[in-house]
């Protein structure tokens, strides 16, 4: 039996990606193992120059335990060329299958009760910082059919508790007569189990918040990056919305849906961002409240716009980033703390320790003491919240 190794770096479609490609190679009989693995794969993620470095470094050590390491996903020209000089091999982001070159084209994955469903690959905005478009190519959707084929396979084999719909840029969903909305209408007619979306590119209609609202197990929970709050720094990043749209639209989910998770991304150090440019996204944070923030140093990348920029100086970033994880850390135990002394439905993903670990509906990571038979989704009571989790027992369901 042939045995293999992976490890996933980036977002959740690389999440996807790997997931499908283990269960690919489950399915024809490998096994997985870091003991002497025939084959080692890692899922590059090459959007910042530290990304890019930690492939580097993974490919590096793990040449040292198997004579076989490929590197999948989004590649850059010089990782591939580094990685061909060390002698590990460099596919495109659509892998091939040992057995016979045919290509995989799995698009539900996952072993535990949350599933990613990828819908799309692609994107065509083309902002000035990003490498996406370059690595990962214009916008294809997958076909209905085959997306709604998958779904029935996974429903038969797996107790399915949530479906995460991914893909690079998944309001982009476009096959014959279906865009997203239609695509998420139809899968919440064929499944019971909660959808949750990743991130939602902006601008968009109040209509589309509204019909998401009608869709009756959808996740209260919103990924919309912000990237910055200084309009003239968005127009450099080449973002086709402003402040005001992006605080508009926040609105509308907080009209529809009651208390949603309103999570995003933020860029410091973009070139040419002033102490007053910075300023501006501090304060939208906090006025915004988000319940989760992710933050990234700005990171030149081959072939962007941006990439030709002078960058701001090392201790001007280190600067910012400690003012936004505090002014972060302040909203996002703001949000939390609305949620202590009250019933979350959480999904439930591990036992460890005595405590079940899972998901709630709008993003919160809950730690809670069960039944012995806790499975799917579970009600949580939440006592109290620290830094990481939220904390609690179960109750019956009534």
């Amino acid at each position: 039996m042939k045995k293999f190794f992976l490890k996933t770096f980036g977002c959740k479609t690389n999440q996807s990606d790997s997931n499908s490609l283990k269960n690919f190679l489950l399915n024809r009989g490998w096994q997985i193992s870091c003991e002497n693995p025939d084959v080692c794969f890692i899922n590059s993620c090459v959007v910042t120059r530290t990304s890019e470095k930690k492939v580097l470094k993974e490919a590096q050590k793990l040449k040292q335990i198997s004579k076989r390491v490929i590197v999948f996903g989004c590649l850059t020209p010089q990782l591939k060329e580094t990685l061909k000089e060390q002698g590990v091999e460099a596919c495109p982001v659509r892998y091939r299958s040992l057995s016979n070159g045919v290509e995989d084209e799995i698009v539900f994955s996952g072993t535990g009760p949350r599933y990613f469903l990828k819908i799309q690959n692609g994107c065509s905005s083309f902002c000035s910082f990003c490498i996406v478009p370059y690595v990962r190519g214009k916008p294809v959707s997958f076909s209905p059919q085959r997306i709604f084929q998958q779904l029935h396979m996974a429903k038969e084999k797996f107790k399915i508790s949530e479906i995460v719909i991914n893909g690079t840029n998944i309001m982009k969903y476009s096959f014959e007569n279906y865009d997203l909305l239609k695509l998420l209408e139809e899968i919440s007619r064929q499944t019971p189990a909660r959808i949750r979306l990743t991130s939602l590119s902006l601008p968009f209609e109040k209509d589309f918040v509204r019909r998401i609202s009608q869709i009756k197990n959808i996740c209260p929970h919103f990924h919309i990056s912000l990237q910055s709050a200084s309009n003239r720094i968005l127009k450099l990043m080449k973002r086709n919305y402003t402040r005001e749209i992006f605080e508009e639209t926040v609105a509308w989910f907080r009209e529809f849906f009651t208390q949603p998770a309103i999570t995003t991304d933020v860029i410091y150090g973009f070139p040419f961002e002033t102490d007053a440019d910075f300023k501006k996204t501090v304060d939208f944070i906090e006025k915004i409240e988000f319940a989760r923030v992710h933050i990234f140093p700005f990171s030149p990348r081959p072939k962007t716009l941006a990439g030709l920029f002078n960058t701001i100086p090392p201790d001007v970033l280190k600067k910012r980033r400690n003012i936004l994880k505090k002014v972060i850390d302040r909203v996002t135990r703001k949000y939390k703390q609305k949620f202590v002394n009250k019933i979350l439905d959480v999904v439930v993903e591990e036992k460890k320790n005595g405590f079940y670990t899972g998901t709630s509906q709008n993003y919160l990571k809950v730690k809670f003491k069960g039944y012995p038979e806790s499975c799917g989704i579970a009600k949580v009571f939440i006592e109290k919240t620290d830094a990481e989790f939220m904390w609690g027992r179960q109750v019956r369901n009534e």
